[in-house]
């Protein structure tokens, strides 16, 4: 008896392992074709073909991006089709209505499909590395720097890359800031083409930080060796330090912290900022450091007045204290802190108190000896992953006018769909679709109990053939 007990279990063993479960297998459904076509800076569409022995009656797209987010970063979108045997489907990632992918970012995607037997297919993710196709682009990489051009020589890409080296060494060194990740550096040769890329930039901007993509895209000539020496270290200041203190907990860098670091970047103090910022100390008409922490006046000349300030604080905060508290108070910011609290963890003062050290460290009062009039500032968003750098006017006496800062990209990954087409929600993998990788949980428990049926027919079977032998004379 006990010996038809063993044998009972391991047919049932047997009849389980045997059970075919396999998604590959029992799929129906096959895709001849899935990819991203580029119409940058328009839009990526996302082209699919699938057919199935049955009708496909459901095609989900889940996307998402490279791109630093707060929020859940798979989107899913919902296919309108209707139900057939072959399927040849897309879908348009318009950049228009979300803001453009800048070269460098990364998208990745993949396709769930249903047809009406209850097969389910989940394609293998896929990526694309965001580029302009309509150019012909030469490349330059060095560490953790790639560098593209169209217009110009090999020497010209050369030059624009040295400076970006050299830049990015400076803040490492002197500011304590450094990159993470692969940087992209794309340089078109003019400001229109610059703009055609990115239609939500002001018409000044002569450069455009992406810190959640670690890109950067700038408008730069062959023979505009000095602007070069400009746009470059500004931008990737802003790029790198940006990404540095990005965080989820609303805390971001004050206007004058992020350009005073963008400032410093390009290098020594220039003539001009030494002189209207002498001229503003003698005349008292200086505004208090912490009125810049919003954004820069409106006003062209105020404006130049406080990338001045800005700039010359922050050397003086480097120089007198060193690269590491300069970090530290990054982090600090990062971890939660507004740069007050900041500024006292690391200085031991707030702002009113580095700028009281900055002022008397040129020779002039502690705190200014009136406030500035009101004037309109340009608004900064709590999460401000957006800069830009003002492109020099063929007319030297001519300056920008500094309008409010255009609504960046979409901070996180998840694009703002067409208003024409229904959403869907954000969610994570349906969990049967992740985990019998296509095959429905009923179908699995129907083969479950079929086997579990016949392993109980085989012990029943086995009972009665020994009682017959038992029987038997």
């Amino acid at each position: 008896m006990k010996r038809l007990i063993y044998l009972s279990i391991l047919i049932i063993f047997l009849l389980t392992i045997s059970t075919p479960i396999n998604a590959s297998a029992q799929s129906t459904i096959t895709v001849s074709q899935d990819r991203i076509v580029s119409n940058f800076p328009d839009k990526l569409t996302f082209q699919l073909n699938a057919s199935s022995t049955a009708k496909i009656e459901k095609i989900k797209l889940l996307y998402h991006t490279n791109g630093a987010t707060c929020q859940s970063s798979v989107a899913q979108r919902a296919i309108e089709l209707t139900p057939a045997t072959t399927q040849d489907v897309q879908w348009d990632w318009d950049f228009t209505l979300s803001g453009v992918l800048p070269p460098g970012a990364e998208v990745y995607w993949q396709w769930e499909i249903s047809d009406a037997v209850g097969n389910t297919l989940l394609t293998d993710e896929q990526s694309y590395l965001v580029d302009d196709p309509r150019k012909d682009w030469t490349l330059l990489a060095e560490d953790q720097v790639n560098l593209q051009w169209y217009r110009g020589d090999r020497t010209f890409g050369q030059t624009l890359l040295g400076i970006a080296i050299r830049s990015l060494e400076r803040m490492a060194n002197n500011a304590g800031v450094r990159p993470d990740g692969q940087i992209w550096l794309t340089i078109y040769p003019s400001t229109d083409e610059l703009l055609e890329v990115d239609i939500h930039a002001s018409e000044w901007a002569g450069g455009i930080a992406y810190p959640e993509f670690n890109s950067t895209i700038m408008a730069i000539a062959p023979g505009e060796a000095d602007w070069a020496s400009s746009v470059i270290p500004h931008e990737l200041a802003h790029l790198v330090t940006e990404a540095v203190v990005f965080n989820c907990l609303g805390m971001w860098l004050p206007t004058w912290l992020s350009e005073g670091l963008a400032t410093y970047a390009e290098g020594e103090t220039s003539e001009y900022y030494q002189d209207i910022i002498t001229t503003a100390l003698e005349q008292d008409s200086l505004p208090p450091l912490r009125t810049l922490e919003s954004g820069f006046s409106s006003i062209s000349a105020e404006a130049n007045l406080s990338y001045a300030q800005s700039g010359m604080v922050v050397t003086y905060m480097i120089d007198t204290y060193g690269s590491e508290q300069m970090s530290d108070l990054l982090n600090s910011i990062k971890s939660g802190n507004k740069i007050d609290k900041a500024l006292m963890a690391v200085y031991g003062k707030n702002t009113d108190g580095i700028e009281a050290e900055w002022r008397i460290s040129l020779g002039y009062e502690a705190q200014p000896t009136q406030v500035s009039s009101n004037t309109a500032r340009t608004a900064v968003p709590t999460m401000a992953l957006w800069t830009s750098a003002v492109r020099p006017s063929s007319t030297p006496t001519s300056s920008p006018s500094f309008t409010s800062t255009p609504i960046p990209p979409s901070a996180t990954a998840l694009p703002q769909e067409s208003p024409t087409v229904a959403a869907v929600a954000v969610e994570q993998l349906p969990p049967d679709v992740a985990s019998s990788q296509g095959i429905k949980s009923a179908y699995i428990i129907t083969i479950a109990a079929v086997a579990a049926v016949l392993a109980a027919a085989v012990t029943i079977l086995l009972v009665i053939l020994f009682k017959k032998r038992r029987q038997s004379p």
